[in-house]
């Protein structure tokens, strides 16, 4: 399976971003338009943790729907339905929504299917962000240290 960390990106795969001067503004302006604000709104640092922790958790997500197969779990999820499928004493209606929601499902990992290209995408962004905040927030770490304080 192709994923990101198998291959390195092309110069003409990356995706258009701001001078390094405005890199820092940038991703401030980012994290305040999308992210919860941080325990301390008025440091630039702790919105800068913030992005870079929901970053990493949207990675995560978009990893899993990246590597989601429709075989990963809908056989699973039959077989654990089947009982209700089976059996006599469950109702006719409940066997019938439970038909419903088998197919709901394997709609959805259709669906999923379909927007891989979408979903490679975002990854490749997030990681691309998560290495501009690890270079920014290390930039920052290392000034505070310097002038005495954490972040």
């Amino acid at each position: 399976m192709n994923t990101l960390s198998d291959r390195a990106l092309l110069p003409e795969e990356r995706a258009p971003r701001p001078g390094d001067g405005n890199l820092r503004d940038f991703y401030l302006e980012l994290a305040r338009r999308t992210c919860l604000p941080p325990g301390d709104p008025d440091n630039p640092a702790a919105w800068l943790w913030r992005l870079y922790t929901d970053t990493r958790k949207t990675l995560k997500l978009f990893t899993a729907l990246d590597t989601h197969t429709v075989a990963d779990h809908l056989t699973s999820v039959q077989h654990a339905c089947s009982y209700y499928l089976v059996r006599h004493n469950v109702p006719m209606q409940e066997r019938l929504r439970v038909i419903d929601t088998l197919a709901d499902w394997s709609s959805l990992s259709m669906n999923l299917t379909g927007q891989r290209p979408s979903i490679v995408r975002i990854k490749e962004e997030c990681v691309r962000r998560l290495k501009d905040l690890k270079d920014l927030l290390g930039a920052s770490a290392a000034s505070n240290r310097e002038a005495g304080s954490e972040i």
